[in-house]
């Protein structure tokens, strides 16, 4: 039987990718070493080599301050276990991808994706 959040999740990770690989950023999923969790997919852009956690699902429709905020908290640890710069990415159900949400987890600076692709191609950090 197929875990649906698990789908989803998947869908909205492979959704990303393509989106990325699309305008030229060379991106792919990673898949879960053991215990190290190093997000779900890492993307690279001129010197910057980013990590996204993506979020989907029902969990994104109506995120409280608390949620992204423990979000982010996750989505550092992972970039830290990466060795790679962090961003939350909640795809939000019924937009299209290229407006899913992008989220700085070391200040909470905030981008689409498609701002987001301009951002890592230019490959400057932001911290």
């Amino acid at each position: 039987m197929v875990n649906k959040p698990k789908a989803k999740g998947t869908a909205a990770e492979t959704r990303v990718v393509n989106f990325l690989l699309a305008n030229e950023i060379p991106a792919g999923r990673v898949v879960l070493k053991g215990s190290k969790d190093e997000g779900d997919v890492h993307a690279f852009g001129g010197r910057l080599h980013v990590m996204l956690e993506v979020k989907a699902g029902k969990q994104t429709q109506r995120v409280s301050r608390k949620q992204k905020e423990d979000w982010l908290i996750e989505t550092r640890k992972e970039g830290i276990a990466a060795d790679l710069m962090p961003y939350l990415v909640i795809a939000r159900h019924g937009s299209s991808v290229k407006d899913y949400e992008v989220w700085s987890s070391s200040g909470g600076q905030f981008f689409y994706l498609d701002e987001f692709i301009e951002f890592i191609s230019m490959g400057e950090e932001y911290g």
